[in-house]
């Protein structure tokens, strides 16, 4: 890559970052692209003719944010502590999720794009499967997890609890309050209405004592 690309490129990610922080602060309708432009330090003329469009940035944008909730929550997989602070920790990351651009980004029409659809299911989807199927097997592994409970079911079960959580819209705004619903909820989604969580594992794994 020669200086003009290099440049090129940096100006592309100062619209980009400049644009998620924006959208991240106001939501995607209320930002315009004069204010993008200002922000980023380019003229608008510049992001149009990198991006084409207000819609396509915004996709762009969007495949940043999902892709970053896919980054933080691998970082969370690969942490070297036990299976319940990984949940726990997931569930914290989703409230952060939810707050996002105001919410927007779950119902918004851009959702309807072809191209966003087929990223969403053809590269999200399919990474965070994946990813969600790694960590329960841990799971299993580790006695936290009911052995006899199939892949299919814990899977389902996991997408009904995370679709619910990331449609939310009346979470505490106090974070002391949230703290203690985040608790609550990930008793719920690890032990159920009838669990008690104990210290550790509560299922004895083969070939360990």
């Amino acid at each position: 890559m020669d200086g003009f690309e290099r440049r090129k490129e940096r100006k592309k990610e100062s619209i980009v970052n400049a644009a998620l922080e924006l959208f991240n602060a106001h939501g995607f309708k209320k930002v315009s692209i004069n204010e993008i432009a200002k922000k980023a330090v380019v003229s608008p003329v510049s992001i149009y003719n990198h991006f084409g469009s207000k819609d396509a940035l915004i996709k762009v944008v969007v495949k940043r944010l999902l892709d970053g909730i896919y980054e933080k929550r691998q970082a969370i997989f690969k942490a070297d502590i036990s299976f319940p602070e990984k949940m726990q920790q997931m569930l914290t990351a989703k409230t952060s999720a939810a707050y996002d651009f105001q919410g927007e980004h779950f119902q918004m029409d851009v959702y309807s794009d072809p191209e966003l659809l087929d990223y969403i299911e053809n590269v999200i989807m399919k990474k965070t499967n994946e990813q969600i199927a790694a960590f329960f097997a841990e799971g299993k592994r580790d006695g936290y997890i009911n052995p006899e409970f199939s892949p299919t079911a814990i899977s389902i079960y996991f997408e009904v609890f995370r679709q619910g959580w990331a449609g939310l819209k009346n979470l505490p705004k106090d974070p002391q309050e949230l703290s203690v619903l985040i608790r609550e909820l990930f008793n719920l989604c690890l032990y159920g209405f009838m669990g008690k969580p104990g210290k550790g594992p509560n299922f004895k794994v083969k070939g360990k004592e």
